[in-house]
């Protein structure tokens, strides 16, 4: 599957992107939800996965923003918290925005590589050949 990965914690960029790329996916990497929207016509993710605390655009406004854009595309949340609140209620809150999954961090690869692995790919009919779906601009 193709993963775009955002995150401004570089360490967690560079272990998650070489864990699921090690797995057979191929990981594109940003470091906050602007960048991700900037990238998100070339990459052409099947799944998005996205940090909630980050500095420019945070996770809320990214994950508003590809839900308009691209409705199909499952999103999976890693939070560890920030500003003062817990994971939990920003995991929750990103549940009740429609995200696939949220998991709390810190999470291990195999964590987020069963996640990704539970997600179908969008624009696949599940045996892996394209459906047509394409981006919306």
């Amino acid at each position: 599957m193709n993963i775009l990965l955002v995150d401004d914690d570089a360490n967690v960029l560079k272990a998650f992107s070489k864990g699921l790329a090690l797995l057979g996916h191929e990981v594109t990497t940003a470091f906050n939800g602007r960048h991700a929207l900037d990238i998100l016509p070339q990459c052409c993710p099947d799944v998005v996965i996205t940090d909630i605390f980050m500095p420019e655009m945070d996770g809320f406004e990214f994950i508003k923003a590809l839900q308009d854009r691209t409705p199909w595309i499952p999103i999976i949340v890693l939070s560890g918290g920030g500003s003062g609140m817990s994971s939990d209620l920003f995991l929750r809150i990103s549940e009740k925005m429609g995200v696939f999954r949220a998991l709390s961090k810190p999470c291990s690869i195999s964590e987020v590589a069963m996640a990704v692995d539970t997600c179908r790919p969008a624009g696949q009919d599940g045996s892996g050949h394209s459906n047509g779906t394409t981006l919306i601009h």
